[in-house]
């Protein structure tokens, strides 16, 4: 089961499910893949959806099982694209990418159990 605090995401395809992570290892085998930092490797994430190639996705999607998921190697995870559909696939790349790598003014909003101690 995904948890949400630990920047994981719930991923259906078919009648499975996966946990999507972008942790530090999982970030290292997208900047070797593509052989760019992780800043350049997201831009790749922010382009138009009708210019993002099927490759990228199919990398993006096989780094953020290998967490979870150690077993599934590239094709598989360009199987596991195909049953879900390129939409839900970019989709939940995106949330799984933001919860790895919030927004700077999301990541300085105070923590409200904090603030209720002081």
């Amino acid at each position: 089961m995904a948890n949400p605090h630990r920047g994981q995401v719930a991923f259906k395809a078919g009648d499975s499910e996966y946990t999507l992570s972008f942790s530090i290892n999982a970030t290292c085998e997208l900047e070797d893949h593509f052989d760019l930092p992780i800043g350049k490797v997201a831009e790749k994430l922010q382009k138009n959806p009708a210019e993002v190639r099927m490759s990228d996705l199919r990398a993006f999607i096989w780094a953020a099982l290998r967490d979870n998921h150690p077993e599934v190697d590239m094709i598989e995870a360009g199987r596991i694209a195909t049953e879900a559909g390129v939409k839900p696939v970019i989709t939940a790349i995106t949330q799984c990418f933001i919860a790895a790598f919030p927004p700077a003014e999301a990541a300085k909003k105070p923590d409200p159990r904090r603030a209720a101690k002081a």
